[in-house]
């Protein structure tokens, strides 16, 4: 943090002398807002545990990261419930390609009256889809595969890039910076736009849009997302947003608080082997 922040003084210097203040790049500030080079580069796992608001239900989120190549998210939803129709299960969420997940390839578990809650998982472990399909979906739709992973790639992105500027060399983005907005362009034609708080710097809104899968079903459209950050709190030498509101096409589709973030805990392999 204070090698960073005598790197912007030193670069702020420079163009004093010339007759101009440079500012420091967005990414800079962003990454010294958070907590620093130092303390962001000192992260080898983070575990995640969060609320999300579904009156009268909470809902109940997990998420797991091991760098360079391992994410894995879980939802188990309170607020699902069976159909009328007694076998379906109707999960009141988007995944974010804007079809219901269930043809994406997240696994869903119907809450049945009295049982488990519903659950809603997916991730990667290196090059490999979580959770692991079965024999009879690799042969039934061996195109989903390499969606499912790009897809969880995303979503790493998603939830990483907020909170440290980049993700890691097993998912590479590109940043560019202009005035208080960052650009991340990632493989696959995915970009996110983060918009900084101006005074302090920290992650104020990122937005994307989810482009259309090609196994959607017709009249799928883009999705446009919107995730909002806020009560930020310092944990472990980083400052950590307590409050994120996640809209697609200015709805709000979750209203997260986050419990508790544990950093550089060991995380069980199991936790990566579903």
């Amino acid at each position: 943090m204070k090698n960073t922040a005598a790197l912007a003084a030193f670069i702020t210097s420079i163009g004093v002398m010339h007759g101009a203040a440079v500012q420091p790049d967005a990414l800079t500030l962003l990454r010294e807002a958070l907590g620093g080079e130092t303390a962001l580069g000192a992260v080898r796992t983070v575990r995640v545990r969060s609320t999300i608001s579904r009156k009268p239900h909470k809902d109940h989120v997990e998420v797991a990261v091991a760098f360079p190549d391992r994410f894995f998210r879980t939802v188990r939803y309170f607020s699902v419930s069976e159909s009328s129709g007694g076998s379906a299960t109707h999960v009141d969420i988007h995944s974010d390609l804007g079809v219901d997940p269930g043809t994406w390839g997240a696994h869903i578990v119907p809450n049945r009256k009295g049982g488990a809650p519903g659950l809603l998982m997916s991730g990667f472990s290196g090059p490999t889809p979580l959770p692991v399909s079965s024999r009879y979906e690799l042969e039934r739709r061996p195109e989903l595969l390499p969606q499912r992973l790009a897809d969880a790639h995303a979503r790493f992105a998603e939830f990483v890039l907020p909170l440290f500027g980049n993700t890691s060399a097993a998912y590479p983005v590109e940043a560019t910076s202009e005035a208080n907005t960052i650009t991340f362009r990632a493989p696959a034609d995915r970009s996110w736009l983060l918009t900084l708080d101006p005074v302090t710097h920290l992650p104020s809104r990122m937005t994307w849009t989810a482009p259309v899968p090609p196994f959607a079903p017709k009249g799928a459209r883009p999705s446009e997302w919107q995730t909002d950050f806020g009560d930020f709190r310092l944990v472990n030498g980083l400052r950590w947003p307590h409050r994120i509101i996640k809209s697609r096409h200015g709805r709000v589709d979750e209203d997260s608080t986050i419990e508790r973030y544990e950093v550089n805990l060991k995380i069980s392999d199991k936790t990566f082997r579903k």
